[in-house]
């Protein structure tokens, strides 16, 4: 792109900022992805080394994301997941890392979770069944 970064400067430097801004946020897109799969790798990690039989794990999810729902509304928010995630003995995990996993699993950015939401979270992309 020195011929587009050339054309740019002709045309004028505002276009340039809004140019290099736009790649800017590329960037920043692409290192937050980054980050978010070398959580999700450290979380199989830890996941699969504690919990063995993955055959009875959405049923073993359950109950733990069942006790963690107080209210009973049939979601979790941010502090019910931490004592999920502290259940599951992940607790080693900075509360960074695990925030950006919950952010993931709420795909509706609701502010908290369904079982569904976060059972594909932690079974569909994180245990290999």
């Amino acid at each position: 792109p020195k011929i587009e970064q050339h054309f740019l400067w002709t045309v004028g430097s505002k276009k340039m900022e809004k140019y290099e801004a736009e790649m800017e946020a590329e960037q920043v897109a692409r290192d937050n992805t980054r980050k978010e799969r070398r959580l999700i790798k450290e979380l199989r990690r830890q996941m699969q080394s504690m919990l063995v039989d993955t055959s009875t794990l959405p049923k073993d999810l359950w109950k733990y994301f069942k006790d963690a729902d107080t209210d009973g509304s049939g979601r979790i928010e941010w502090s019910e997941y931490l004592k999920v995630m502290t259940a599951l003995g992940l607790s080693k995990m900075t509360k960074q890392n695990l925030r950006t996993l919950f952010n993931v699993a709420d795909n509706d950015s609701s502010g908290s979770i369904d079982f569904n939401e976060f059972l594909k979270a932690v079974v569909g992309n994180i245990v290999s069944l």
